[in-house]
């Protein structure tokens, strides 16, 4: 009986896959097939040319250590294309060795890693807030426009450098290091995703405010945090003000016996000054505003005209000065002069 020896068939069909695939002779190097997302990927002819080699798509080869190695296959981490126009392109290479029609070759599961950074650029430069992006050594990889407004270095001056040595004040670094260094070893961080306040430094050495957001991402099996920063020196500035002709305000009142109270809506009041609070025997803070307890503190003979005013002044925004009197948890009873104003 006469045998007929059968022709070795392809393992599958790489256009099955919805990821680049290449195929290469593991002695040669001649690429021997590739499926439709690897041509769309690197420009690739719709046919495979006898001369088309790995080399010529990889010029500069794998990179010597890969990022996971096992014992089916090897990960590479940003190696760099070139498509068939030139372009230069970097992806992600997982390389499994088979066997593919009788013949040694390597699979070349390729991943794109354009768009990741693309996304980077675009955040950096569209973004309001200062973008700086650094790996697991600290190594700054993105510096934006708005990080060169508030901290004064430029991209070209950073790039490539430590991130604490450019705007980590010195009492903030063992901290910062420490921090950074059991987020490596353990996975546990206080800041990340958290909006947190703290100061930093910019090239001229000046401490100032600044609202920091941290995220984390691994890219390629390697650590990457993304910083978004604000200069908050202005509002910081607006709020100390504030504070300031509160302080102010509360001593003046203090020294003239005046107290004053705001009501909004219908008998809704949000504010009692320390002084107001003083006057009535209470301390400062120590009850919650209200027209209820305002009005129970006002002697029973003089209740109903303080109401009558206060509903003038909330059906027709009238104002009042009425003279009553007041009794302090004590006993004591004393006269007051209550005005009030209303704003538009």
């Amino acid at each position: 009986m006469k045998s007929t020896k059968q022709k070795p068939t392809a393992v599958f069909s790489c256009d099955e896959l919805p990821v680049a695939v290449i195929i290469s002779h593991q002695q040669t190097g001649r690429i021997i097939s590739y499926n439709h997302e690897a041509r769309k990927l690197l420009g690739l002819p719709a046919k495979t040319g006898r001369a088309l080699t790995i080399k010529k798509i990889r010029p500069l080869g794998l990179p010597s250590k890969p990022i996971k190695k096992t014992n089916t296959y090897v990960r590479y981490a940003s190696v760099a294309h070139k498509t068939v126009s030139g372009k230069n392109v970097s992806l992600t290479v997982l390389r499994k060795p088979m066997i593919h029609q009788n013949v040694k070759c390597y699979f070349d599961f390729l991943e794109d890693t354009i768009e990741l950074n693309e996304l980077k650029e675009s955040i950096g430069k569209t973004s309001l807030d200062a973008f700086i992006s650094i790996d697991e050594h600290q190594t700054i990889h993105d510096w934006n426009s708005m990080a060169e407004n508030i901290f004064g270095w430029k991209k070209k001056e950073v790039l490539g450098h430590k991130l604490v040595d450019f705007i980590v004040p010195k009492v903030h670094q063992a901290r910062h290091q420490a921090g950074f260094k059991n987020y490596i070893n353990t996975g546990r961080s206080t800041i990340l995703n958290k909006l947190i306040e703290i100061t930093a430094i910019d090239k001229s050495g000046r401490e100032f405010p600044i609202e920091l957001i941290v995220t984390h991402a691994k890219e390629n099996g390697r650590h990457f945090f993304y910083s978004f920063i604000r200069d908050i020196s202005t509002r910081k500035q607006a709020e100390e003000t504030l504070i300031d002709s509160e302080n102010k305000l509360k001593k003046s009142q203090s020294i003239a016996g005046i107290g004053s109270w705001e009501m909004h809506g219908n008998f809704s009041e949000v504010y009692w000054s320390d002084e107001f609070y003083r006057m009535h025997g209470l301390q400062p803070q120590s009850v919650k505003p209200s027209t209820r307890l305002r009005l129970s503190m006002v002697h029973p003979h003089d209740r109903a005209k303080l109401e009558k005013a206060i509903n003038g002044a909330l059906k027709e925004g009238k104002p009042y000065s009425i003279e009553k009197r007041i009794v302090l948890p004590n006993k004591e009873v004393r006269w007051v002069l209550s005005t009030r104003r209303g704003y538009d």
